[in-house]
């Protein structure tokens, strides 16, 4: 009699838990955000505060932050990948050069200073935020054909910027370009 096909043996250069389909499909973990719980902090007006819903949005150092980033969208939408990372960078520093700082709640209940690469992914998320009531088709705010530094926003980038150049970036055997 012939095996049936869960009996069948593995194909050459395959094990044979590679061969089975699985329903349960393991997730990757989400990396928690490093915060230095050595040291509670009192948060100010002036800083950024992580979390979710009405306290976090409407605290002063977020609007702030959030229209900064806003002034910086054009450039950052019209940029490659590596240079986005430079910007929102750009952003974080920014923040941090003012003396503001970011935080979060621990589970303490304490306000801690967030340490590592949260900002800057609090940032480029920051950057990436559409506006509401902005969606769809020929939404205003787009770069479409302009250059998108045009106006208010060019200033406030060159203002937060300075004299700061872009470093040339060298792109070799890139794929799908």
């Amino acid at each position: 009699p012939e095996p049936s096909l869960s009996q069948a043996p593995p194909l050459p250069g395959t094990s044979p838990s590679s061969q089975t389909t699985s329903s349960t499909k393991r997730r990757r973990r989400k990396k928690k955000r490093v915060i230095d719980v050595s040291r509670s902090v009192e948060y100010t007006d002036d800083d950024v505060l992580f979390g979710r819903g009405g306290f976090a949005n409407k605290h002063p150092g977020n609007v702030r932050f959030r229209a900064r980033a806003m002034e910086l969208r054009p450039w950052y939408e019209s940029v490659s990948k590596e240079e986005k990372y430079n910007i929102s960078d750009l952003l974080v520093e920014s923040v941090k050069a003012e003396g503001h700082r970011f935080l979060e709640k621990g589970s303490d209940g304490l306000w801690h200073e967030v340490i590592g690469n949260g900002a800057r992914k609090k940032a480029s998320q920051a950057l990436r935020e559409r506006i509401k009531g902005k969606r769809g088709k020929g939404r205003q705010g787009d770069l479409g054909d302009s250059a998108g530094l045009e106006g208010p926003a060019a200033d406030g980038v060159r203002e937060l910027i300075g004299n700061i150049e872009p470093a040339p970036v060298e792109v070799e055997n890139v794929v799908g370009v």
